[in-house]
């Protein structure tokens, strides 16, 4: 069985490096494709999938796309990850974490850049989607977390998902994190489920390294004091294009929160 499983390892990384050596491929299906082949037998920082990456950038600049490192995350590899926004800047993520009262040191703010770069596909909530629908829903709905404030969102804005490319259908919503002045959250939306991850950012890049939103006895749960559905409140999009080619929201928001 090893030997037969060897075979097939081997057949597959001699396509793999014959794909990697070919053309630069111009849709945007194919460049992610190629990508990811490359990545499965090379690292992110060898010359073929930074060529890759930086293609792919300059012909499909939204949504942005990155090379995580695997080994901060415990992945096999390195990973290929298209973030959710059109930007991702570590000065949206600061002043967040300001409007939630709290100060990072030079070494929190790598901590914050290392979160930053996790594959759940978020980026930092810029400042006029800071008081969205979903904001509100969110601090009425876990209430007696007081002064609670968006940090990373994996929202697509309306103005980026008129420039997202054929063949990339956009993500429903998944990881987000949150903090008041005392403590970090994470909202994590497919379940919809608000746990504490911790009062620093190195428990919660520890916390994201060991998939803790996962383990519901490490991060437990706290209380909805509704049982009203987040779809409501987070834009969320249909996969499928319409008939004039732009991708719809599943359903309408309700602004009154």
């Amino acid at each position: 069985m090893q030997q037969i499983t060897g075979i097939f390892l081997n057949i597959f990384r001699r396509q793999s490096s014959q794909e990697s050596e070919a053309a630069i491929p111009t849709s945007y299906r194919d460049l992610t494709r190629a990508l990811r082949v490359v990545l499965e037998i090379e690292p992110g920082s060898s010359p073929r999938p930074r060529e890759l990456l930086k293609e792919l950038r300059a012909r499909y600049p939204v949504p942005l796309a990155e090379i995580v490192d695997g080994a901060v995350w415990g992945l096999e590899r390195d990973k290929l990850v298209l973030r959710t926004h059109a930007k991702s800047n570590i000065d949206d993520a600061k002043r967040n974490l300001m409007n939630a009262a709290r100060t990072i040191s030079s070494d929190e703010e790598q901590d914050l850049r290392g979160i930053m770069s996790h594959w759940c596909g978020w980026s930092p909530t810029t400042a006029e989607h800071c008081d969205d629908p979903w904001v509100r829903f969110l601090r009425r709905n876990y209430s007696h977390l007081e002064n609670l404030v968006p940090v990373l969102d994996s929202l697509v804005w309306e103005d980026e998902i008129l420039q997202y490319p054929l063949g990339h259908p956009p993500q429903e919503p998944w990881l987000f994190l949150l903090a008041t002045p005392s403590s970090f959250y994470i909202y994590d939306f497919q379940n919809a489920t608000m746990m504490p991850a911790g009062k620093t950012l190195r428990e919660v890049k520890d916390g994201l390294r060991s998939r803790l939103w996962e383990r519901p006895e490490s991060w437990v749960e706290e209380e909805p004091h509704t049982d009203e559905s987040p779809f409501d409140y987070f834009p969320v999009y249909l996969s499928l294009r319409d008939e004039n080619g732009l991708h719809k929201l599943r359903q309408p928001i309700l602004e009154n929160v």
